[in-house]
């Protein structure tokens, strides 16, 4: 069941009226509710596939008996040993078909992956490690827990939650109010049309020309390099917005995962707003007990580095996911080496921000390429692009001109859209990029409700008519309402 389902909306209506009749009757400790929202939340996991439910109870349950552990005699063995326990289904899954097919490559090994195994992992691990570190009390309730763990909203693919502030959410009489379902549904209809309008519109494309890289010229592969960056941010934008909007819905607020980040002037401020829930979990989990940058230079650095590895390694087994993410640990080890030069020389801040998307992009491409060989070639092309374009200046027909165009930017086959639909999509691309920038400093939700209601309500019936386009009519053959971060 996705987001974008019909299952999924009637899935949203059944737990609306039965929220409904609940919050009539609860009292403050709104336990029929937990009861409610784990039913809820274990009947939606069900639908992508019931054999991973038993994985989602393993990993809430022992989670919820760590608690009892990690405050007692032997804390920090109990810790180590309970840390070990909640990872281990997701190191099984994560790396066993990596292993199978390193010391079995005759044999086709294929081991089921859970879906987002991997957030709700870390979930249930910064709920054992708080504890532990005695910032929140032990729950006594095993139902709050497993809801913690299991929260339907972020279960796929986040954003992740902290035990701190979601249990006690979880454990509050929610009732329904018209601001937060208007503004979750706004929320949900946003992130939909981020998904549906631009993130599959750029994927035709994006997958079109990386499917056959050795035939694609460099133009292309620049073009399409740039692209997956708005690709993926949208797509997981998007998918975010939804989740949001799903919780703020029903009364939770489940915070920001993204806040503008192709407009940082740095890749440290760019980790800082890209995916905020996994950057503020490595930084606390990971970054601040190796030492994070209490110590000497060179120990920073190291602790850079491992914090990306784990960033790359949670990603995927495939090696370019540990190189995509080293590579963003060696920027961020270049940025404080080089920070005194910075200082002396700054760039104007539009540079800054080019600089700084140029260098996620170049990264970009080996987390979309699992093969090395496939990215080195995309990168030697990619290079070759102004000698392409050289080569080809002295064309001076304007029919000949266009025909060129076409072709090095592979825009001749179905495959990426052909030329008019991606114009289409371009269009769109700047439509949303806008409405980023417009958005920086401000809610997207206030600037809306700033407005006079026509202006308002023309805006919606503009979105929910391109919703509907994409959902019903133009992704009728090609559409995919998976989200790229399911895969992780």
């Amino acid at each position: 069941m996705t987001f974008l389902s019909v299952e999924f909306g009637i899935f949203i209506f059944c737990v609306s009226i039965a929220f409904y009749f609940i919050e009539k009757t609860a009292v403050k400790e709104n336990f029929a509710g937990q009861l409610l929202f784990l039913a809820a939340s274990l009947v939606f996991y069900c639908f992508s596939d019931f054999r991973f439910v038993f994985f989602l109870l393993y990993v809430g349950i022992i989670s919820y008996i760590s608690a009892f552990f990690v405050t007692g005699r032997r804390k920090r063995l109990c810790l180590f040993f309970f840390i070990v326990m909640e990872i281990l289904p997701l190191l099984f899954f994560k790396y066993a078909n990596f292993f199978a097919d390193m010391f079995f490559p005759e044999k086709k090994v294929s081991f089921f992956f859970p879906l987002g195994i991997s957030f709700f992992t870390f979930q249930a691990l910064s709920y054992t490690i708080d504890v532990f570190m005695k910032k929140i009390e032990r729950e006594r309730s095993l139902v709050a827990v497993m809801l913690f763990v299991s929260f339907f909203p972020s279960i796929t693919s986040g954003p992740i939650q902290r035990a701190d502030f979601l249990i006690e959410e979880l454990k509050k009489k929610k009732s329904f109010s018209y601001d937060n379902m208007t503004c979750g549904l706004k929320l949900f209809a946003f992130g939909a049309a981020q998904k549906l309008i631009v993130a599959n519109s750029l994927a035709l494309y994006v997958d079109g020309v990386y499917s056959d890289i050795s035939k694609s010229y460099g133009c292309a592969l620049f073009l399409a390099s740039v692209l997956y960056s708005f690709q993926i941010y949208f797509d997981f934008s998007g998918y975010s917005n939804m989740a949001i909007g799903i919780a703020r819905f029903f009364g939770f607020n489940l915070g920001r995962n993204f806040d503008h980040p192709y407009f940082s002037e740095s890749i440290g401020e760019f980790w800082r707003r890209w995916h905020i829930s996994l950057s503020s979990w490595l930084r606390d989990y990971v970054y601040f007990p190796l030492g994070g940058s209490r110590c000497s230079k060179m120990r920073c650095y190291l602790n850079l580095l491992v914090v990306f590895f784990v960033s790359g390694v949670w990603h995927g087994a495939h090696l370019n996911f540990v190189f995509w993410g080293l590579l963003h640990g060696v920027f961020q080890c270049a940025q404080r080496l080089f920070a005194p030069v910075r200082k002396r020389f700054p760039l104007p801040p539009l540079l800054r921000i080019l600089v700084t998307f140029a260098l996620v992009s170049f990264a970009w491409i080996f987390f979309r390429i699992e093969s090395f060989e496939d990215a080195f070639l995309a990168i030697r092309k990619i290079l070759c692009t102004p000698s392409e374009l050289l080569s080809f200046s002295g064309i001076s027909s304007l029919h000949d001109g266009k025909e060129l165009f076409k072709t090095l930017f592979s825009l001749n086959s179905k495959s990426v859209g052909f030329f008019p639909g991606f114009i289409k999509t371009i269009f769109f691309l700047i439509l949303f990029i806008a409405i980023d920038f417009a958005t920086r400093d401000k809610d997207g939700l206030k600037i809306i409700m700033e407005k006079a209601w026509f202006i308002r309500w023309g805006l919606y019936a503009v979105m929910l008519w391109g919703i509907c386009y994409f959902l019903f009519f133009k992704n009728s053959g090609d559409f995919s309402a998976n989200f790229i971060y399911n895969n992780f």
